[in-house]
């Protein structure tokens, strides 16, 4: 199984995981500042979604405004994703451009768990 590290999003633009064909296994975001402000990540079947525009295949709340945790994961069933993997973190909702790139969250990370098909 890979893993991908993501940070340091920017409005309307993802980030790749892979852009060949794979499984996602699952996600887990680190909030090491413990921030109060909730997160959503958005997981593209697409090679270059635009966040806002195109519709996210998967799309996660991480409460982190209630939760006061510092960390958030969730384990998939194997999903095939058959064309790419791009991911995006909005701070706003699950169909949002808004990157989650407050300064309250600095040191936060996106990890995507998958596997090749």
């Amino acid at each position: 199984m890979a893993v991908t590290r993501l940070t340091a999003f920017t409005d309307t633009t993802e980030q790749t995981v892979t852009a060949a064909r794979a499984y996602v296994k699952g996600i887990r975001v680190f909030n090491p500042a413990r921030t109060a402000t909730g997160m959503w990540v958005q997981l593209f079947n697409l090679a270059n979604p635009t966040p806002g525009t195109d519709l996210a295949d998967i799309v996660i709340y991480c409460p982190f405004a209630t939760s006061n945790t510092s960390s958030f994961a969730v384990t998939f069933p194997r999903i095939y994703f058959d064309t790419a993997i791009t991911a995006f973190a909005s701070d706003t909702t699950g169909g949002s451009a808004s990157a989650w790139v407050s300064s309250g969250n600095t040191g936060y990370s996106v990890e995507v768990y998958w596997e090749r098909a």
